[in-house]
C-alpha cells in the first residue's frame, strides 16, 4: 500500500558497471498511489554496459512515515539476466579472407552465414578491393561478398528483429533476397538489383529472423552495414 509523497528508491546494479539510480527518494503522486508505481524507464545506455548474459539486481526501498531518508524498508532483491543482442554487422572482426562453401556456415557476432544452395558457388568475407575508396557508413573494410557462380546462402540472426536493412552495391542482376520468421515462414522479399552504384535494401516487416539471398545469375555482388532494430 502506497500513499501521496511516499519516498521511493530504485537502484540497479551489476557486477563490473556502476549503479544506476532510477528513482532517487521519489515522491510518489495521486495516481502512483491509487494505480501502483509501475514503468519506469532503465537508460539502454547503461544496459548497454552489462555484459551479455550478466546479472542485474534491483532493490528498492521505500519510507512508511513521510521521511526522505533511504533505509526505512527495503523490499527483496530481484535479479534479472541481460541479454544483449547485436544492434548492426559490419564484418569487420573478420581480419582475413574467409570463404564459405555449399554446407559450411561460419558464426560471427551479428550473425551466422550459411551457403546452402549452389554447389559451384560460395559467398566470402574480405577486404574491400585495396585501392578503391571506401564508403563510410555502408560500404568499407571488410565485405560480404559471393562468387561469380549461382549460390543461396542464409543469414541467420541472433533474435529476430522488426526492422533489418544493409548496403550494397556491383549488382548486375537481379537476385531475390527473403525475410523469414522463427518459424521459418516467409515473410517479405526483396531485390539486389541494378544499378551498380550503392544501393540499400530494408526489411520493415516485423518478426525478422533469417534473411535467404539466391544469386542464381552469376552476380558478383558486394554487401555490408547491416542495422538492426529489435
Amino acid at each position: 500500500m502506497s500513499f501521496i509523497n511516499q519516498r521511493v528508491w530504485l537502484t540497479c546494479s551489476s557486477p563490473g558497471v556502476n549503479d544506476l539510480k532510477v528513482l532517487e527518494s521519489y515522491p510518489i503522486n495521486s495516481g502512483e498511489a491509487a494505480a501502483g508505481l509501475v514503468n519506469k524507464d532503465v537508460a539502454r545506455a547503461w544496459l548497454s554496459t552489462v555484459q551479455n548474459n550478466g546479472s542485474i539486481t534491483v532493490s528498492c526501498d521505500v519510507t512508511l512515515d513521510g521521511s526522505t531518508e533511504r533505509g526505512e524498508q527495503a523490499f527483496p532483491l530481484t535479479t534479472y539476466s541481460a541479454k544483449n543482442f547485436p544492434t548492426g554487422e559490419n564484418f569487420d572482426e573478420v581480419t582475413e579472407t574467409t570463404d564459405i562453401r555449399y554446407g559450411e556456415s561460419i558464426e560471427i557476432k551479428g550473425m551466422k552465414i550459411s551457403v546452402i544452395g549452389g554447389t559451384s558457388g560460395y559467398v566470402s568475407l574480405y577486404r574491400y578491393a585495396p585501392g578503391i575508396p571506401d564508403i563510410p557508413g555502408k560500404i568499407e573494410n571488410t565485405v560480404l561478398s559471393n562468387s561469380n557462380a549461382p549460390v543461396v546462402f542464409k543469414l541467420e540472426f541472433k533474435t529476430s528483429y522488426s526492422r533489418v536493412s544493409f548496403w550494397y552495391s556491383h549488382a548486375d542482376n537481379y537476385n531475390s533476397a527473403t525475410s523469414y520468421d522463427e518459424r521459418n515462414q516467409p515473410l517479405e522479399t526483396k531485390y539486389i538489383a541494378p544499378p551498380r552504384s550503392v544501393q540499400q535494401v530494408i526489411f520493415s516487416r516485423p518478426g525478422i529472423q533469417s534473411i535467404v539471398i539466391a544469386n542464381t545469375d552469376r552476380d558478383a555482388f558486394i554487401m555490408d552495414t547491416f542495422e538492426f532494430v529489435i
